[in-house]
């Protein structure tokens, strides 16, 4: 067994496209992962299927796309998920009980997802973890807010979520898109230029984040020249570049987009614009070039784009011997924060002596601050035996969540592209809110 006390470093990371596919459809909200998110939040007034009862006994549901395009994501979400239900068990469990975990296809639409969730409630979970995409989390938190279960996302990051009616129920483990714009906003201030050109998808993920974008770009007294909205499913976007007519007066263009479109909207204006050396900045979806866009540039065509994503990965040996024994050759992107999820649940439930979600949610927030560093269950366990607060950090050592139970400190990476799909790491931009 393992106990994490120290600060560790992170490590930046290349994509594969395949993967990258899988990692943008996970986490963005956009219409990339099975349709666009609603814009009006439901309600949760409807009464609960099932009654919740403190049995002492944990039981955790996994909600992940274990088929499909989001297979390879799901797989590593499912094996650091087994790895921190391991490690809980292995230290004693939850208050003398061990977790009890069932796993679920989340799927890649929202009814394949609503049928494993319902098969998770009538399991009696008290905790979910999942689902990975932005669009399914917001069709199944009405579900889970209105049974009363504790829900963590590893990878949901849409905008649309920050402001969700979960009754303090639901938590992510990755930073809110509002936050990514905030990390894009410096990374264009770091450039030294001061006018911008904005490029977004139109629809519920792009408009969202653009509005986050404004309002950061705004704050650094950073002109905005141009502001075009695009439409996805557009196979031509020569018009949509030619719409800015002021594009000459523009030092920085930023592109907010999926994977697909995103990218093909940034290869046209690089055409458009070829006499140029004005850089182009796009948001995490494009990272890895899933949709394969970039893969015939040139060198010098490359050179231009930078992107700016969240930091996903970590370098903590053990945790990565523990992840590539249950799946070898795994690259771990978004493995931790899925890991998070399941400790920080049990140990609210250890903290509360308690498995009701209720009294698991009133403890999340307090553990991931202001306490004496820990970074796996059983060391965080030892301190609070020993009668101090906890402050769980897991593997990065960056776990930091707000009373809305969203990350308030967030890494970002600044990234390159290079020939042939990878990427190179530029820097990195710390967030926090």
């Amino acid at each position: 067994m393992r106990t994490r006390t120290g600060h560790g470093s992170v490590v930046a990371y290349a994509l594969a496209p395949l993967l990258a596919v899988t990692l943008v459809a996970s986490c963005t909200g956009s219409d990339a992962d099975s349709g666009t998110a609603p814009t009006t939040l439901p309600s949760t007034s409807a009464a609960p299927t099932t009654t919740i009862a403190d049995d002492g006994v944990l039981r955790i549901g996994a909600l992940l796309p274990l088929t499909g395009a989001g297979a390879p994501l799901g797989l590593t979400l499912q094996a650091s998920i087994d790895l921190a239900v391991d490690e809980v068990n292995e230290a004693g469990g939850v208050s003398g009980r061990s977790i009890q975990l069932r796993v679920a296809d989340e799927g890649s639409d929202a009814a394949t997802a609503a049928s494993a969730l319902d098969d998770l409630v009538q399991a009696g979970v008290d905790a979910v973890v999942g689902p990975a995409s932005s669009t399914i989390a917001l069709n199944v938190l009405d579900t889970t807010t209105r049974d009363g279960i504790v829900t963590c996302s590893p990878t949901a990051s849409a905008l649309s979520l920050d402001e969700y009616p979960d009754d303090g129920l639901f938590f992510r483990t990755i930073p809110s898109d509002s936050m990514q714009a905030e990390a894009i906003a410096r990374a264009i201030d770091q450039t030294g230029r001061g006018s911008v050109g904005l490029f977004y998808v139109d629809d519920a993920y792009g408009r969202p984040f653009a509005d986050q974008l404004r309002q950061a770009l705004a704050s650094r007294s950073i002109i905005l020249r141009s502001d075009i909205p695009f439409d996805a499913a557009d196979t031509d976007f020569s018009d949509d570049v030619a719409a800015a007519a002021n594009l000459d007066g523009v030092e920085v263009i930023t592109v907010i987009g999926d994977a697909d479109a995103g990218a093909r909207l940034v290869r046209t204006l690089l055409e458009e614009t070829a006499d140029s050396d004005v850089p182009v900045i796009v948001n995490d979806t494009m990272r890895g070039d899933p949709a394969g866009a970039f893969v015939d540039l040139s060198a010098e065509q490359l050179g231009r784009i930078e992107g700016v994503g969240p930091r996903t990965v970590t370098d903590d040996a053990d945790f990565l011997t523990g992840l590539t024994e249950r799946l070898p050759g795994s690259p771990g992107y978004f493995a931790v924060n899925a890991y998070d999820c399941v400790t920080i649940i049990a140990l609210a439930a250890r903290s509360a002596a308690s498995s009701l979600p209720s009294e698991i949610a009133g403890r999340i927030s307090s553990l991931t601050t202001g306490g004496t560093d820990c970074r796996s269950f059983e060391a965080c366990v030892a301190v609070l035996d020993a009668g101090r607060n906890v402050d769980y950090d897991g593997p990065t050592g960056l776990l930091q969540l707000g009373a809305d139970g969203d990350p308030n400190r967030g890494v970002y990476d600044v990234f390159g592209f290079v020939e042939g799909g990878g990427e190179v790491l530029v820097t990195s931009i710390t967030v926090n809110v």
